[in-house]
């Protein structure tokens, strides 16, 4: 009987052919994604973050300690119109010649508060401001009168300002904007569902 042999694993050339498609997929991922990669190859990918990579977005969430303190998702760089606080609501106006921030009130749909709404993360006004869009932030007066668990909304009665009763006069707008995590902290993540009040 004829003796059966192979030079698959015995040729050098489709070896090095091998190693050679491998390196050129690294520096293809690598480039991809701007990460560097372990060699030799020695299986999955593990990426290794570069400096320039954005690594600020949180995942796991630890709750603020401090008033004034925030965690979340938040845009740096916007022009805020009105002079606010720390913890105001804000929405963006579109009226304006350039787009702003201005202080958010459930007293009529005119007020915009069906608009996209944001936390102020900064004291006064000006064009670098920080708006929170999304996350956790902790003041002292979200302390007074709250409970863990509890629906806020925004209120209609000062502007910028938030309420754990729900609007109730003829034309208000009923906007939630969270929920208490423990009294002082709020569960800031408003949707696009609002309602106005007909009586």
């Amino acid at each position: 009987m004829g003796e059966f042999k192979s030079d698959r694993l015995t040729d050098s050339s489709r070896i090095d052919t091998i190693d050679n498609a491998l390196a050129a997929l690294e520096a293809d991922l690598a480039e991809a994604f701007n990460v560097t990669v372990d060699t030799p190859w020695a299986g999955p990918l593990v990426p290794v973050v570069t400096p320039d990579q954005d690594v600020t977005s949180n995942i796991l969430l630890t709750p603020p300690s401090i008033n004034g303190e925030w965690k979340g998702t938040a845009i740096s760089q916007q022009n805020v119109i009105d002079v606010v606080a720390v913890g105001d609501i804000i929405y963006m106006d579109h009226n304006l010649g350039t787009p702003g921030w201005k202080k958010a009130v459930a007293t009529a749909i005119a007020n915009n508060p069906q608009m996209l709404i944001g936390v102020a993360l900064e004291v006064g006004s000006g064009p670098t401001k920080k708006v929170l869009l999304s996350g956790l932030i902790k003041t002292a007066a979200l302390a007074v009168g709250t409970v863990s668990g509890q629906p806020i909304y925004l209120s209609k009665d000062v502007p910028g300002g938030w309420t754990n009763a729900r609007p109730t006069d003829d034309g208000n707008v009923v906007k939630q904007i969270g929920n208490i995590l423990i009294p002082g902290t709020l569960v800031f993540r408003p949707d696009g569902i609002w309602c106005e009040v007909d009586v």
